[in-house]
């Protein structure tokens, strides 16, 4: 079906908005939970990070809202969603009840209960809960992104929109692009403009719409994304398990690693590497990346050129001692931060393992293990393509701070 954008006329704003981020959300519900689901009513109302505000200049200059995320580890944006025909409903120096007396005004209520109510279990209160009202907001067929100009000397593929004007806001949460710069208003226009680019509207809320929050021993002592915690459960279970790793080896990264008597796992105190095995044939390094990169970058004094790395470190280490055996070097990633290690010496050396491959292969073994079973848990998360973790816990906090609301009726 043709999307026919109402309101969106060329020369009106593009603003980016983006959501999902900051220390805010840590203990507070996020108030842009708000623009992927439509009220009750059918209606979809938008609200612009981070205080739902915006300045006098731009009353009724824009035309669409791109609602976008941070990509972790990458410098662009992932688009999440597009909200088209903008009416301003915040307005600059409006009263500080304005926005209650619209919600009542409006009856604005999501699975039943008043917009404001919602928030109410919020520590940092806010005024203002709407700042426009959109006639649809759209999900993107795929994922796709945006390059800024900082950024365009990179590669770039077919899902990725590249800006050259504008450099991405680094304190702002939320970014305006006219035809002041116009060769990116005209690259947006046209993304925007594309009916093949989106897909289905928005739903509003419903139970299906939230998941069940999946409980393991990391998440519960908050080491969920540590990378301490998972190599040393790592390790633990190598030693236990050594048939699994010698079929893993086998199975994933196409080695044949037979742990014999003389088979060690080094944690940290060679080098520190995170993981060094060592039997009578083989050394294999293996870093642990979760959502940091890679560190111990020295530069040269004079011409600020790179001249070493963590890797580089571990490499000239395991040459070191190797002592005749086969050398391995791998890195251990979360599907959601693929690093780029060709960009650093000797990362063409290194090879890549997902945790989407050691959860997926540990899931066929089935193994009884109530640890392992729990461990396993614990890496789904970062099987993931993208860190959905803030997301999916504001969605949990709105779905239960509705029926909180419901209950006390």
């Amino acid at each position: 079906m043709e999307i026919k954008f109402l309101a969106m006329e060329f020369g009106k704003e593009i603003v980016f908005n983006r959501m999902y981020n900051g220390d805010y959300l840590n203990d507070n519900l996020g108030h842009e939970i708000i623009n992927l689901y439509k009220s009750d009513n059918g209606n979809n109302y938008i609200y612009l990070n981070h205080l739902g505000n915006f300045s006098a200049e731009h009353i009724g200059r824009v035309g669409a809202v791109l609602l976008v995320r941070t990509v972790p580890g990458k410098k662009m944006l992932e688009v999440l969603g597009l909200a088209d025909g903008i009416t301003d409903v915040y307005r600059p120096f409006q009263a500080a009840n304005a926005d209650l007396k619209y919600i009542a005004e409006n009856n604005i209520t999501y699975g039943g209960v008043l917009l404001d109510q919602i928030f109410v279990s919020n520590e940092k209160k806010q005024t203002t809960y709407i700042t426009y009202k959109a006639e649809k907001v759209y999900k993107p067929v795929k994922t796709c992104y945006i390059k800024f100009a900082e950024n365009n000397d990179e590669s770039a593929d077919e899902n990725c929109i590249c800006l050259y004007q504008n450099k991405q806001a680094k304190a702002s949460l939320k970014q305006y692009i006219s035809e002041e710069t116009p060769q990116d208003y005209r690259v947006l226009f046209d993304f925007i403009s594309n009916s093949s680019n989106w897909g289905s509207e928005v739903d509003v809320v419903s139970d299906q719409t939230v998941k069940e929050e999946s409980l393991n021993f990391f998440k519960i002592c908050g080491i969920e994304n540590s990378e301490l915690a998972f190599s040393n459960a790592l390790a633990y279970f190598m030693k236990k398990y050594p048939h699994l790793l010698s079929l893993f080896a086998k199975e994933i990264i196409g080695k044949e690693f037979v742990p014999t008597d003389k088979f060690e796992i080094i944690r940290e105190s060679e080098a520190n590497i995170d993981l060094l095995l060592k039997d009578r044939e083989n050394l294999i390094v293996v870093e642990n990346k979760i959502k940091s990169h890679i560190n111990g970058l020295i530069f040269n004094r004079y011409s600020k050129e790179l001249e070493s790395t963590q890797l580089k470190k571990y490499y000239d280490h395991a040459h070191k001692i190797a002592n005749g055996r086969r050398l391995s070097f791998y890195v251990l990633l979360p599907d959601y931060n693929d690093i780029d290690l060709l960009q650093y010496e000797c990362g063409n050396c290194y090879t890549k393992i997902y945790y989407s491959q050691l959860y997926d292969f540990l899931v066929r073994q089935n193994v009884q293990d109530p640890y392992l079973k729990d461990f396993i848990c614990a890496l789904e998360k970062h099987t993931r393509k993208y860190d959905n973790e803030l997301y999916e816990d504001m969605m949990r906090k709105f779905y239960l701070s509705i029926n909180k609301r419901k209950e006390n009726k």
